[in-house]
């Protein structure tokens, strides 16, 4: 007899595959141009058209398809508080969806990355629900990880063939280093178990360390020394020398990057060292709560809402928080729900499973919240493989807690017998 296609495990290739197509796509070629008021600084704005719409709608109905198929044992496995957050968090999306249709028509709801149905990511918590699905996830983030971690070495090795002296902005190669740090980050819990694999792992975390410098990012220069140190820590049991191995990884690979770029990319170096200290998110938050009030974050103010900036000159509508960005526009009725999710998940991680490399999902989840409170620039939920694979993580860690119940309420059944 032929083999069954497991045609849900192939949606979940699919989804990943279709992003990173659209991802590519939407960088190739596209040239560089200065960011406004900056005189050495670039950025590179992605092309969107047809194809790349196409490409998104299309993961998208195949994220809802296999959300929709697996509803039933998402029910059976997540806790009434976590189904609760989940639904209303789709509820929200869907009607701020249709909100902004009717407000701002068809050609913004399709052509933007932050009207309200990217946020439908969430429903990607059910690839971590179930262990076949997120098997199939599993295999295929580190891989993920390391093509966009080169990706983006050569989109920079081509930016400074046109830029030697410039300094990057939003371009491919960020991009593509932010999505290929956290899909590191992810794969390397599995990789761990073996013992071969974690020099691998270290490696992988010095070129992460290594480009966070070269961009300028250092946010994920202290990401990456936060999971170098803190992950081996909370992955080993006490009492064994290997729980401290993340302190001498840490020194070894922070050294090792810094002293690689030092050596090769001095004037890099020394604009990351000026950057140490300087402080780019004040402003922001001074400037915005000026000329907002707490019912503007309650209940939002939609899509289009903007603030003045005397410091930059001009009306923004973005902001180095994901949080206050979520509510400025769409209230609490998408943050509060998700960020409920969130804690949930590390809650579960840390408290309801014996296995210790479990944690580890409990520390991408405490990251990804420090980055969206605005530890890291660029970091905001958008419809991307990095945030479908948060979210595969929260659902990963979501249904710890049922899993442990079920197998509490059977040893009781059977200890109950005569």
């Amino acid at each position: 007899m032929p083999k069954k296609i497991p045609v849900r495990k192939a949606m979940v290739y699919l989804i990943f595959f279709i992003l990173m197509i659209k991802q590519l796509y939407s960088y190739a070629g596209m040239g560089y141009t200065l960011i406004e008021n900056s005189t050495y600084g670039f950025q590179q704005l992605p092309r969107i058209g047809g194809v790349t719409i196409a490409l998104d709608y299309l993961a998208l109905a195949l994220l809802i398809t296999l959300f929709l198929v697996e509803y039933p044992k998402i029910i059976r496995k997540l806790t009434e508080l976590g189904m609760t957050a989940l639904l209303v968090m789709t509820g929200a999306v869907v009607c701020w969806a249709f909100i902004t249709l009717i407000r701002y028509g068809a050609k913004t709801v399709l052509y933007s990355e932050t009207t309200p149905e990217v946020y439908l990511t969430i429903l990607a918590v059910v690839v971590g629900v179930d262990d076949k699905l997120y098997g199939s996830f599993s295999r295929i983030a580190l891989r993920m990880g390391v093509f966009s971690l080169a990706a983006s070495l050569t989109s920079y090795l081509l930016f400074l063939s046109k830029h030697p002296s410039g300094l990057m902005g939003n371009t491919a190669a960020l991009i593509l280093y932010v999505q290929g740090f956290w899909l590191v980050v992810i794969g390397s819990i599995d990789y761990f178990k073996k013992r071969k694999k974690r020099a691998f792992i270290c490696f992988l975390m010095t070129i992460c360390m290594v480009l966070a410098l070269l961009f300028n990012a250092r946010s994920y220069v202290i990401q990456s020394l936060i999971w170098t140190l803190v992950f081996p820590y909370i992955t080993t049991q006490k009492g064994k020398r290997g729980r401290f191995r993340g302190v001498w990884a840490a020194v070894a690979i922070g050294g090792l990057a810094f002293a690689f770029v030092a050596n090769f990319e001095p004037h890099l170096f020394e604009t990351f060292m000026e950057k140490t200290d300087r402080d780019t998110r004040s402003f922001q938050y001074i400037e915005l709560f000026s000329q907002t009030n707490l019912k503007d974050f309650l209940i939002g103010q939609g899509y289009a809402f903007q603030y003045y900036s005397p410091t930059m000159g001009g009306f923004y509508s973005y902001i180095d928080n994901g949080y206050l960005f979520l509510m400025m526009r769409y209230g609490i009725s998408i943050c509060l729900p998700y960020v409920l999710l969130l804690v949930m998940g590390i809650y579960n991680s840390l408290f309801y499973n014996k296995e210790r490399l479990i944690r580890g999902y409990s520390l991408v989840l405490i990251m990804w919240m420090c980055a969206l409170g605005g530890l890291s620039v660029y970091t905001m939920l958008v419809f991307d493989i990095k945030c479908l694979a948060i979210a595969v993580v929260i659902g990963r860690c979501l249904a710890i807690h049922r899993e442990k119940r079920k197998k509490s309420e059977k040893g009781a059944k059977t200890d109950a017998r005569p």
